[in-house]
């Protein structure tokens, strides 16, 4: 098996699968996630956190981010939404294998619409940390990276609007956002 394929044996998990679970590790800094070209997740993130819906990111393909703190929309009730995004990510791999996908990998459009979609709708608060005292916060007071913060954050229109966001997404949006390869 090849790295960004699906296992062939439903009963052996994949090594995308345990990509998966390593993307879980990511937010702790537990494991190197290395997607194509050798090109890890931290390399990527170095400039900006870029993905569609903090749970896909371009040039990782069949990886699933779950229970990411970055652009997704963490909540108090952390299970609650670890389990959300596990049933999405449960729905996206049943339709996958019914449509006998082997490779799905983000649209880079699709990515950067979302980016868009986290900038606009970011709670950063830009006038403080403009005001702050150089910090770790502001990036010692280097705003020029300030975007960098911004796609760092949570998707600020909340939770029930971004559980409402992968639903459409799933019934409506997929095959356009995504780059399918089938067996």
């Amino acid at each position: 098996m090849q790295r960004g394929e699906a296992s062939k044996t439903p009963k052996m998990p994949s090594h995308d699968a345990l990509e998966s679970v390593a993307a879980i590790k990511h937010e702790t800094g537990g494991f190197e996630i290395v997607g194509r070209e050798g090109r890890t997740l931290d390399e990527k993130w170095s400039t900006a956190v870029r993905s569609l819906h903090g749970i896909y990111t371009r040039g990782f393909p069949n990886l699933f981010i779950i229970a990411g703190l970055r652009q997704g929309a963490p909540t108090l009730n952390y299970p609650h939404m670890t389990d959300e995004q596990a049933a999405h990510a449960a729905q996206i791999v049943k339709r996958m294998l019914q449509d006998k996908v082997k490779i799905m990998e983000v649209a880079q459009e699709a990515e950067d619409r979302w980016c868009e979609l986290i900038i606009e709708k970011s709670k950063a608060n830009l006038q403080y940390l403009r005001e702050c005292t150089p910090s770790y916060l502001n990036n010692e007071g280097d705003l020029q990276g300030v975007g960098k913060l911004v796609l760092a954050t949570a998707y600020g229109g909340g939770a029930f609007e971004y559980l409402e966001i992968l639903r459409d997404w799933r019934e409506r949006h997929l095959p356009e956002d995504m780059q399918l390869t089938r067996e």
